[in-house]
């Protein structure tokens, strides 16, 4: 068993070696409409597990003559996620996938720049179709390898032919990321092989304008209320157990949900 474990994370440092990449869905808080003639939404996320470690992102796209298209990335929130303010933008693909839950064809975009120590960063990215000087945009979407691994740390998964399954590899693949952090000492107060608990918001966001988050316990977060349905005012938060709780909550050692009331 030992020697599996080390002969596999040797491979995954050989596969740090090399440059790693991203891929993402849609998260539920849209910030711009799409115009019905170009349509745009990131559907999806995965993780290409191969000489490298890379986000894949599947994108949905109307098909319309002489347009770009393509994802916007950023590594820090914005106040506003617009063409031309982004950290590095994606055009080209590399490649169609069928959304099961969808139908749709969508096309496969990966993120550019990422690093084994960069695990726990949250990438920032919309989709967006241009059409002249105009810019429809999709959804906001949050996502990084820790979301993947903490989505898939208890999967059984074993690929043909494989002996390891895929809890076992994620995990090896956070304890890179860790290691590789303290090395060149960055962000080491958000380590890969921490404790997160996922924080979903219902009827509002977290600080950076998403609805949902890893977090360590007792980190603090502030919640925002979304807009307020006709002839409704906000009230209070709620956690999961319908207590109310205080716009910034402290977070338990579980995964939560705050719900916002509104009467």
């Amino acid at each position: 068993m030992k020697k599996r474990k080390i002969a596999l994370l040797l491979l995954l440092a050989l596969w740090m070696a090399f440059s790693s990449t991203f891929v993402a869905s849609a998260i539920t808080t849209p910030w711009i409409d799409l115009q019905p003639d170009a349509e745009t939404a990131i559907e999806g996320h995965n993780l290409a597990l191969e000489e490298n470690v890379q986000i894949v992102y599947y994108v949905y796209e109307t098909e319309i003559d002489g347009a770009e298209s393509g994802v916007l990335f950023w590594l820090e929130p914005q106040e506003a996620y617009l063409y031309g303010t982004e950290t590095y933008k994606v055009t080209e693909s590399f490649g169609m996938i069928e959304n099961p839950r969808t139908g749709h064809l969508c096309r496969k975009y990966a993120f550019p720049k990422l690093s084994a120590k960069m695990m726990t960063v949250d990438v920032y990215a919309v989709s967006f179709v241009k059409i002249g000087e105009e810019v429809t945009y999709g959804s906001l979407d949050k996502y990084s390898v820790l979301q993947y691994c903490f989505n898939k740390k208890d999967s059984k998964t074993v690929m043909p032919g494989g002996t390891v399954p895929l809890g076992d590899l994620v995990a090896a693949t956070l304890q890179q990321g860790a290691v590789s952090q303290l090395y060149f000492g960055y962000k080491t107060d958000r380590l890969a092989t921490d404790t997160y608990y996922q924080v979903t918001v219902v009827g509002g966001t977290l600080p950076d304008r998403t609805n949902k988050g890893l977090y360590k316990e007792n980190d603090a977060v502030t919640l925002k209320a979304g807009q307020a349905p006709d002839g409704m005012t906000f009230s209070h938060w709620e956690n999961s157990a319908g207590e109310i709780v205080s716009e910034t909550v402290i977070i338990p050692g579980k995964n939560e949900t705050y719900t916002a009331i509104f009467e």
